[in-house]
């Protein structure tokens, strides 16, 4: 994934989109939230997690367009 990738992400990432903007697996990420030491808190959806993108971006360390104006 690339900046240019990151402009066009929609407002809630799959575990497997988070994962990927992290740099590391979906199993790492998911390995984490069992911890607690994810570094969003996901939204839980039954058994599955959504990660909210402007959160995501921010742990790290960007931001989006709408906090920059």
């Amino acid at each position: 994934m690339n900046i240019g990738d990151l402009a066009d992400l929609p407002p809630t990432l799959s575990t497997e989109q988070a994962a990927e903007v992290y740099g590391c697996s979906v199993d790492h990420l998911w390995a984490l939230v069992r911890s607690g030491d994810a570094p969003v808190i996901p939204l839980h959806l039954g058994r599955k997690l959504v990660w909210p993108t402007a959160l995501v971006l921010r742990s790290i360390g960007l931001r989006t367009e709408r906090e920059t104006l």
